[in-house]
């Protein structure tokens, strides 16, 4: 046999050279950044004083308390004035006066701010004039109103101290039932009481119905109050 020698391989450690490092000191200036202060405004609320004008009264003298009496006014009442009121007013149909038919009674109104301030009953003698005592003085409308006619109306009659005298002009008759009207209700009223003894159609006052008070009704027909009577 043949021995072939085998080679052997031995590692053999090979020094290799690694560096290590090593601090060194090297001294070395850095220059340092020093921080620079700056001052930032700070704003403080520092109060400030503002002068307000303001008005002192100094007394230059110490004012001393006076009583002085101070009149106060005492409503003294007024005298009420009333007058005497002649009123007049005439009549359609009766006789020429003075004459009894003429003796009649009337409603008389006094009217303010158009109230009935004052109601009368009234009689006129035979030339148809009456009066009315102590009215309270004041401006009025004056009504009238006789049997069965229609009323007239005064306006702005004054009522002064003394007499006042006012005519009331005439008054127009046919108004049966007295509703300020005349018309055909008051034509049937005087039919049923034509010639008849029933006094609430004898409208000229003579004493009975007859041609001469239908000759008034239909005179007046259609007719109504107030009238009011110029001045």
């Amino acid at each position: 046999p043949t021995v072939t020698a085998s080679p052997t391989l031995t590692a053999s450690p090979t020094l290799t050279a690694t560096p290590t490092p090593t601090w060194t000191m090297t001294g070395t200036t850095t220059p340092m950044v020093t921080p620079t202060v700056t001052p930032s405004p700070t704003w403080t609320a520092t109060p400030s004083t503002t002068l307000t004008p303001s008005t002192t009264l100094t007394p230059s003298e110490t004012p001393t308390p006076t009583l002085t009496p101070t009149a106060s006014p005492t409503a003294t009442p007024s005298p009420t004035v009333s007058g005497l009121l002649l009123g007049s007013v005439e009549y359609q149909g009766r006789p020429s006066p003075p004459s009894s038919a003429w003796r009649v009674s009337l409603q008389l109104w006094l009217y303010q701010d158009e109230v009935a301030a004052h109601q009368f009953s009234v009689t006129t003698d035979e030339i148809g004039t009456f009066s009315v005592p102590n009215i309270p003085g004041g401006v009025y409308d004056l009504v009238v109103r006789g049997p069965y006619t229609l009323r007239n109306r005064r306006n702005g009659v004054r009522i002064v101290s003394g007499v006042t005298a006012v005519h009331m002009g005439t008054l127009r008759t046919g108004d049966i039932n007295e509703d300020n009207i005349i018309d055909i209700v008051d034509y049937s009223l005087f039919r049923t009481r034509y010639a008849a003894q029933d006094l609430r159609a004898d409208l000229n006052g003579d004493g009975i119905v007859d041609i001469l008070d239908f000759s008034l009704l239909r005179s007046n027909f259609g007719q109504m109050g107030d009238i009011v009577l110029t001045p």
